[in-house]
């Protein structure tokens, strides 16, 4: 939820449990469309039959490509916050703040 909405929003729905509005689910990118209950068999109905026009293959391949995507991103964080929270990082901090080279030990 972070990734897609920023920590502001996130936060503001974690932390105050509000229901958001369709228009505001939209307007944040939480969904693709907002349409009427009357309207969500046929909408539904039309999409599964533009996915099913495709190739199957192409979606298999589109979708995973989408989820290492998200995999990478995580890793990514991981690997920022290991370096974050390393000695390394201090020494780097408190050799600039000192004006002089940082001596890195790789922890």
């Amino acid at each position: 939820m972070v990734r897609l909405l920023g920590p502001a929003r996130a936060m503001q729905i974690l932390f105050t449990g509000e229901t958001l509005t369709a228009d505001t689910a939209l307007q944040w990118g939480l969904v693709n469309q907002v349409v009427a209950q009357s309207d969500l068999p046929i909408k539904a109905a039309n999409l599964i039959t533009i996915l099913d026009q495709n190739a199957p293959l192409s979606l298999k391949a589109a979708k995973k490509n989408v989820q290492s995507t998200w995999s990478i991103l995580d890793d990514e964080e991981d690997l920022a916050q290991q370096c974050c929270f390393s000695d390394d990082y201090q020494e780097g901090i408190r050799a600039f703040l000192e004006k002089r080279k940082p001596n890195f030990k790789e922890r």
